[in-house]
Parts: C-alpha cells; structure tokens; sequence
C-alpha cells in the first residue's frame, strides 16, 4: 500500500509581492515565528491538494506550530544552539492549483554552518549591492548570493587589502547599511561573518521582504 503523498507549502507577503515555495509545515512554522505579528495578516498561504490561497493564519497547524516551543534538543542544555541553517530559495511564480503544479517549484535545504561563533541563522539568496572600501583610497564592488543576520556570502572574492576585519555597505536601491564583517577563515575571502550591525532590524526586514 502507497504512502500518502506528502504536503508542500508555499507562503506569499502581498505588501513585499515575495513568494517562497517548496516548504514543509515545520519550515512555514519556522517563517512565520520570523515574521511579528502585526505583519502577519499581510501573508497568505497555500499547500498541496488546496485549490486557492488563503490567509496565512486560517491554517489551524500554522496558528498552533507558530505558538508552540519545542523543548531542548536531547543532550543539549536551554542555552545552547542549533548550528544547522535552512536556506529558502525565492521561486518568483504562484504554483499552480493541481498538486503537480506546486512539487518541485522552490528547493530547501539543510547545512552545516562551520563558522567561529556557530551560531544557527536562516540564510536568505539574495543579491544585495556591496561596496568595501580601502584605507588607500580603493573601492571594491560586488553582489551578494545569500544573506543571513549573522553573515553573507559574495559573488567575488574580498581583495586582502581589505585585511581580516573590515567595514562593508550593503545597498538595497537607495538604503545601505554599514556593517563589520570579518572573513571565516584563512584564505577564505568570500563568506564573511557579520560581527557588529546597529540596523539589524532593517536588514531583518530586507530579508523577510
């Protein structure tokens, strides 16, 4: 006998006109609690068998998983952390209303964070302008391929100029934000932690939206 056929989710912010398809309930649960609440009713949402968008809070199992806590990991105490990250891909289409329509439209995945802090973080792909420059005058410019509130990964490699510890902008149309990142490891010159940002919340929402 056939197992049931497994439920995939897509949720949808109309103010932000942003789409992340391809989800299990655990990994809509995981966004939703990122989101604050007063932001919520701008959500819908849609999972497999469904054959129309709905709000994202008249899903009873969102509304529940989004106000429970999970207890401590076995053999971890309260204070400890995950370091596993999820990365969400952004899938720019609305998934059709057959079951076929929405398996396979967005990717989730799961991997190991090997950073000096292993702190866990959802990672976001986005392409956010980035600037970095020099004590001598020299500018370096690139992109973004994901973003969490802990780090960023870019398209090219930081020049060693930069030195190990170094202030980066990071645009989105007309806002920047001036964050100190430092490289993750020796030799590694294009995944950089984030070790101070005083607009973490406008980041946060760059992420979300």
């Amino acid at each position: 006998m056939s197992s049931p056929r497994q439920s995939f989710w897509s949720l949808y912010d109309q103010m932000e006109d942003h789409q992340i398809d391809g989800l299990q309930l655990h990994d809509v649960v995981l966004i939703v609690r990122s989101i604050a609440p007063k932001n919520r009713n701008h959500w819908l949402a849609w999972k497999t068998g469904e054959k129309s968008w709905k709000p994202l809070l008249e899903f009873s199992e969102i509304e529940q998983g989004s106000k429970e806590e999970a207890p401590p990991l076995p053999g971890m105490g309260p204070d400890e952390e995950v370091t596993k990250t999820v990365t969400f891909i952004r899938v720019g289409q609305l998934p059709n209303t057959e079951e076929e329509g929405a398996v396979g439209t967005g990717s989730l995945m799961i991997e190991d964070m090997d950073t000096e802090d292993r702190r866990s973080s959802t990672r976001f792909h986005k392409s956010f302008k980035v600037k970095i420059e020099g004590t001598s005058g020299q500018v370096f410019k690139t992109n973004t391929l994901d973003v969490s509130l802990d780090g960023v990964q870019l398209q090219e490699a930081v020049p060693d100029w930069s030195g190990e510890l170094f202030r980066m902008e990071l645009w989105r149309g007309d806002e920047h934000i001036d964050v100190l990142c430092e490289r993750t490891g020796k030799g590694e010159h294009t995944t950089l932690i984030i070790r101070e940002n005083p607009r973490e919340e406008l980041l946060r929402k760059w992420l979300l939206g």
